[in-house]
């Protein structure tokens, strides 16, 4: 595809001081596979797929256990988790997020832009969640309601609470949903300061920074069918249709993945654009969104 502008994006958030960070970030871009593992299976979407396919776990170890040790060997970077973040489109947003999922010790936020979650991935995000948090023994000074439980994301983002839309169901029934609606209780009391509040385990996304974001039809708000200016590329990529119905498809999805989070109390950046289209130009348009949530500082307006 084309550029995402990233390196102008980031020069001009370093010069206008909305980053958190003194120095801009390294980049460290990766291929998008082409071709295919075997007629009619492409290797992108096998690298990119759902949480337990082969493939997909292969290319996130060669990225967690490969290419992230070379970074930090090569170049003076910190090591934590707080400084590494990962950022994808599409299917490579669904990747973005499985990193942060399977290797939490070495990165600590995850940025999706118009991402084709998969249910495989939105479910291992509910395991992670469910294991974050229990409900606390009976506290004979409290009532016997139980202490509470703080939720802090990673320093630096913008994090905002998604919508409650209610309680996560699974098959075991009430216990969980027991769990889960104390853990929102206890999440959202976390600011108030209160002597035995424990913080979320550096393990599961509520330690993380997370930003979503989607284009597609809102209302009156249409994706064009053709758009000229997505073909004025100087590369050997020169058509980019940005596939009009694409990010409209996959709004169920993300709508299930936020739905998750929300029920967990998750902090997390959703970011809707009206009529945005689903390929590299549209996502350049924004790219000060997603870098701002992850790198931006706290205190910054708008």
């Amino acid at each position: 595809g084309s550029s995402w502008r990233l390196i102008g994006a980031l020069t001009r958030l370093h010069e206008r001081d909305l980053l958190s960070i003194p120095t801009p970030p390294i980049v460290v871009c990766i291929p998008c596979a082409d071709g295919n593992l075997l007629p009619g299976v492409s290797r992108r979407h096998s690298e990119y797929g759902d949480i337990a396919h082969p493939v997909s776990m292969a290319h996130g170890d060669f990225v967690a256990t490969k290419l992230h040790p070379y970074v930090l060997e090569k170049f003076r970077v910190g090591s934590g988790a707080e400084h590494a973040c990962v950022m994808g489109s599409s299917l490579g947003g669904q990747a973005s997020l499985q990193l942060v999922l399977r290797y939490p010790e070495a990165f600590g936020g995850a940025a999706c832009l118009s991402p084709c979650f998969q249910p495989g991935t939105i479910a291992a995000v509910a395991a992670n969640l469910a294991a974050g948090f229990t409900p606390p023994p009976p506290n004979n000074n409290d009532g016997g309601r139980g202490g509470g439980a703080g939720g802090a994301s990673a320093s630096g983002t913008s994090a905002s609470r998604g919508t409650d839309h209610g309680t996560l169901r699974e098959s075991s029934g009430k216990r969980r949903n027991n769990v889960l609606k104390e853990n929102q209780s206890r999440l959202r009391k976390s600011s108030s300061g209160r002597k035995g509040e424990t913080t979320p385990n550096a393990n599961t996304l509520h330690s993380k920074t997370i930003y979503i974001d989607n284009g597609g039809d809102v209302e009156d708000t249409r994706v064009p069918v053709f758009e000229a200016l997505d073909h004025f590329t100087l590369n050997e990529r020169w058509w980019n249709p940005g596939y009009w119905w694409l990010d409209t498809s996959l709004q169920p999805m993300i709508d299930a993945m936020r739905w998750t989070l929300d029920q967990a109390g998750v902090n997390y950046t959703y970011e809707k654009f009206p009529g945005g289209r689903h390929n590299e130009r549209a996502w350049a348009q924004r790219i000060h969104r997603p870098l701002l949530a992850l790198y931006g500082k706290k205190d910054r307006n708008g």
